[in-house]
């Protein structure tokens, strides 16, 4: 979307979103709808990838520690059960936790877990030890 916010005063806006369309503005002055704009801006903005980012955390390999961790973390362990498998304190698990939620961008353990077979290293849980989640499309 191309448009351009003034002072949070004025909008102007192009007319359709097609971009062989995209010649003929709007401009805005009614103060709501400006700052729907500008806040809509802004959010979208916070969540954007900084360019080249997806590109370096694809090429990023994860060690086996974290790889591990992760796939701890798929089968739905809580971090006291991921420190006891790994012979780890339960605040080294939550500082890796924390890290690889960083490099993912995630701000959820689900959003990590979720982007973790996108990761590089990461097997997807592939080497069958992830179990069952705690419920089916049968029950």
């Amino acid at each position: 979307m191309k448009m351009v916010v003034i002072d949070r005063a004025v909008a102007v806006v192009p007319t359709s979103w097609d971009s062989t369309c995209a010649r003929t503005r709007l401009v805005v002055r009614a103060p709501a709808v400006v700052e729907a704009f500008a806040t809509s801006f802004e959010h979208l903005w916070a969540k954007a990838t900084p360019l080249g980012a997806a590109e370096q955390l694809a090429q990023r390999p994860f060690d086996d520690k974290h790889a591990e961790v992760l796939r701890l973390m798929s089968t739905g362990a809580k971090d006291q059960a991921i420190a006891r498998a790994l012979g780890v304190t339960p605040r080294t698990v939550v500082r890796r936790i924390a890290g690889l939620m960083r490099a993912l961008d995630a701000d959820t353990r689900f959003q990590a877990g979720c982007r973790r077979p996108a990761a590089a290293g990461c097997d997807g849980g592939a080497r069958g030890t992830s179990r069952a989640p705690p419920f089916s499309a049968d029950q």
